[in-house]
């Protein structure tokens, strides 16, 4: 069954967050716009869908994606809370070892992220002493990093874009993000330290505008 023009259109924006976001900000030239996407608008509709049907398209969706994902995502990022660890280290570990959580330092930052065939560690300076794992199964150690942690509503689990629209930001302002996680209503970004104030500026910025 082939797609409406409007479906075909969201599902063509919604594969490049950066057009999506765009045209939720109103800064699109929604004729070129439809030129750009009018041949997967076509594919998905199954027929040569003309350009200025699919700018109309883009307009009324624009208008609603403005009023609907700016109310979701101020009310999100501006109840978020915002703290930073320093002296964090990243273990990139082979296979599943067995790892206990380092017990002389209870407050330690400490997460592991299972893979597949690899294991993600991340924890600081005082709590690293106190993880036992075999030396050949060490694949890679980074040191001298930080932890952004962004504490956000619940609400954040259940809409969609978030975390996409905060990597952006950081994304675009040049930060390199060494691993990016979440945990429930926690988002945990890893930075190089030389980067940590810029970024905490940057995401800091974000929360305050969407405070206003």
């Amino acid at each position: 069954m082939m797609a409406s023009v409007a479906s075909a259109v969201e599902e063509a924006i919604k594969t490049d967050m950066r057009v999506y976001d765009a045209l939720r900000m109103g800064i699109t030239n929604n004729r070129r716009l439809a030129q750009h996407i009018q041949k997967d608008v076509s594919r998905l509709t199954g027929y040569n869908t003309k350009v200025s049907t699919i700018a109309v398209t883009l307009q009324r969706i624009g208008s609603r994606i403005h009023e609907d994902e700016d109310t979701k995502y101020n009310d999100i990022f501006g109840k978020s809370r915002l703290q930073m660890l320093d002296d964090i280290n990243i273990l990139y570990l082979r296979g599943n070892p067995e790892l206990k959580e380092p017990e002389e330092c209870k407050d330690c930052f400490y997460v592991r992220i299972q893979g597949i065939g690899t294991t993600t560690l991340m924890v600081d300076d005082r709590g690293i002493e106190s993880v036992k794992y075999k030396r050949e199964d060490l694949l890679k150690k980074i040191s001298n990093l930080s932890a952004i942690i962004i504490a956000s509503p619940e609400d954040i689990v259940d809409t969609p874009g978030v975390i996409a629209q905060l990597m952006m930001s950081l994304g675009g302002n040049k930060i390199n993000l060494i691993e990016v996680t979440s945990s429930y209503d926690n988002t945990i970004i890893i930075v190089d330290k030389k980067d940590s104030l810029k970024a905490v500026d940057v995401v800091r910025s974000l929360i305050r505008k969407t405070r206003r």
